[in-house]
């Protein structure tokens, strides 16, 4: 009997995009068609953050995301700035650093680093539920490639539904629930700019 290991290894993605898809992440949101959204969210599962969540979901994003390729050095969040994006990063390094001190004071202020990301990890998505001015920067520490998501790309998108029903996933995903049977699910959608649609990642 003869055994073959690479018939067993698992098929893994690349860290790497393909042109399509780079194109595709490259397109505004009504020029992208079904095909290159559904491959470009399936081009897209090699980053771990964006593969943990559910796969509807990931289609989504795909529809609105934009791919970024910035140098090292440079600013993606500013401290002081009203959040408008979250990022998932594909590959590279970024710090995050908070203002100690007054900035009209050089001499009596510094940066104390917050948190260091790596590839695969997501950031800036507390902008989601609140959308005050960030209290932190985040800065290339070398040339880092990222998926950034407009927040208010992400809630029209997500209070609107695919699949031909005319209620968004979540509110029918509330509406089955048997705790929220008499809750006037409409009024979640007449007010749908006030809901809040959040993922924990494990």
């Amino acid at each position: 009997m003869v055994f073959d290991k690479s018939y067993f290894k698992a098929v893994k993605h690349g860290r790497e995009l393909d042109t399509e898809t780079l194109f595709t992440l490259g397109k505004p949101e009504h020029y992208r068609t079904w095909p290159e959204v559904q491959k470009a969210a399936e081009k897209l599962k090699f980053i771990r953050s964006f593969s943990a969540l559910p796969e509807h979901y990931q289609v989504k994003l795909a529809m609105i995301a934009w791919y970024m390729e910035i140098p090292g050095d440079k600013v993606i969040i500013r401290e002081g700035h009203v959040a408008d994006s979250f990022y998932f990063l594909i590959s590279g390094r970024v710090v995050a650093v908070k203002l100690v001190g007054s900035p009209l004071y050089e001499k009596h202020s510094r940066f104390s680093v917050l948190k260091i990301f790596e590839k695969d990890d997501i950031f800036g998505e507390e902008g989601i539920s609140n959308r005050s001015h960030r209290n932190y920067s985040v800065t290339t520490t070398e040339k880092s490639t990222l998926l950034s998501v407009n927040i208010d790309d992400y809630y029209r998108i997500f209070n609107t539904s695919i699949s031909g029903d005319e209620n968004p996933d979540h509110i029918r995903l509330l509406s089955q629930l048997d705790f929220m049977k008499y809750f006037p699910v409409q009024e979640l959608i007449q007010n749908s700019e006030g809901n809040i649609i959040l993922f924990y990642y494990r």
